[in-house]
């Protein structure tokens, strides 16, 4: 097989734990996908929250309230309102590499609601994540740079750190095909793909998730590649990813280069891919998170907490209130008002109407 002419992960280095840090993520990001269900349960109560509060600020009239950051609280009522809600379970997916890069990007923010901010705004497009004008008027980032500095820091003899990468490559030629021709664009499959890499002292690791029809979660990749790979193999990966994103004809060089990135083959029609758009131009951007340390891990961890005592049972219904209060009138307010008269938990309604779920190609 084409993906076994390179694995980066084949050679190992051993690292002291006390600066491991890689080796700390994953041991907190494996405890939370533990029960992927709950997992998604708990990251789309987070997600509602936060894209609520942006997009409410965003929007919001200047004679309005100051609208609050969501608290560890506020996040835990959302999750407890929802349960067992399926609804939550299905939109967000851990085999979705937005949801998947999205979550490892937020564990190592650090709690700093600006970094916060960036992550998500990178991947969700209600909240201003790039539109194919953004993507024609502005050039695509290049990765090289940012992974040289984190790969630096991370290997500096006198103060190593590690630093967290959030990647997200939108196929243009795709995007440009759907605006004038849907269903010729629906012929193709969308090489649209997100990633989180971790670069610290141990190594390198690539996060991700890849979607349907033959893609896999992000559980499975941690538990398929359970170290960070060097540095010299992450070197090579970067220059597969180079080639990849560079490419403006998907041969099979270029999608073997792909398989050691991404783990598909989407030349495999037997796996149910259908292939790429002929016009094939890639558009990269990034969050760079650097300093991630152990404490700023467990720290954000906490927002994920399956200890829920001591948040009040009735506190999903008093947020419900308040955010109802600051609501402009409009089709989203009614709208809102609709999804809760036909069930729908209320903050969820909230969000749905005025902040979206992920926009996962």
């Amino acid at each position: 097989m084409l993906q076994q002419q390179f694995d980066p992960h084949q050679t190992m280095h051993t690292f002291s734990p006390s600066i491991n840090c890689d080796m700390f993520f994953r041991q907190k990001l494996s405890q939370f996908l533990k029960n992927p269900s709950d997992a998604s349960l708990r990251f789309g109560a987070f997600h509602v929250q936060w894209s609520h509060y942006l997009r409410t600020r965003d929007t919001a009239a200047s004679s309005l309230p100051k609208l609050e950051p969501p608290t560890k609280a506020s996040v835990a009522a959302c999750y407890r309102e929802t349960l067992p809600h399926q609804f939550y379970i299905d939109q967000y997916p851990w085999n979705s590499c937005r949801l998947a890069s999205t979550l490892v990007a937020i564990l190592c923010s650090e709690q700093n609601p600006s970094r916060l901010e960036k992550v998500l705004r990178l991947n969700i497009h209600l909240l201003g994540a790039p539109t194919l004008h953004n993507m024609h008027f502005t050039p695509s980032q290049n990765f090289r740079p940012a992974f040289e500095r984190a790969r630096d820091a991370a290997r500096s003899s006198l103060d190593p750190r590690s630093t967290c990468l959030a990647v997200t490559i939108n196929d243009v030629g795709w995007k440009e095909l759907r605006e004038t021709d849907e269903r010729s664009a629906m012929e193709y499959d969308s090489f649209s793909h997100s990633f989180a890499m971790l670069v610290s002292p141990a190594g390198v690791s690539m996060f991700q998730g890849y979607g349907p029809p033959r893609g896999y979660p992000l559980h499975e990749q941690i538990r398929t590649y359970p170290d960070p790979m060097p540095f010299e193999s992450a070197e090579r990966l970067m220059r597969d990813f180079e080639q990849v994103v560079a490419a403006r004809e998907w041969t099979s060089e270029v999608n073997a280069a792909s398989m050691r990135c991404f783990r598909v083959d989407l030349l495999d029609r037997q796996q149910g891919w259908r292939g790429l758009c002929p016009r094939i131009r890639l558009w990269v951007q990034f969050v760079e998170l650097p300093d991630v340390t152990e404490k700023g891990i467990e720290a954000m961890a906490g927002w994920f907490n399956r200890d829920d005592e001591g948040f009040e049972e009735s506190v999903g219904g008093k947020m419900q209130t308040h955010f109802m209060g600051l609501m402009p009138e409009g089709p989203a307010s009614k709208m809102a008002n609709d999804l809760i008269e036909a069930g729908l938990p209320g903050v969820l309604a909230i969000a749905m109407a005025f902040g979206g779920s992920p926009n996962v190609e």
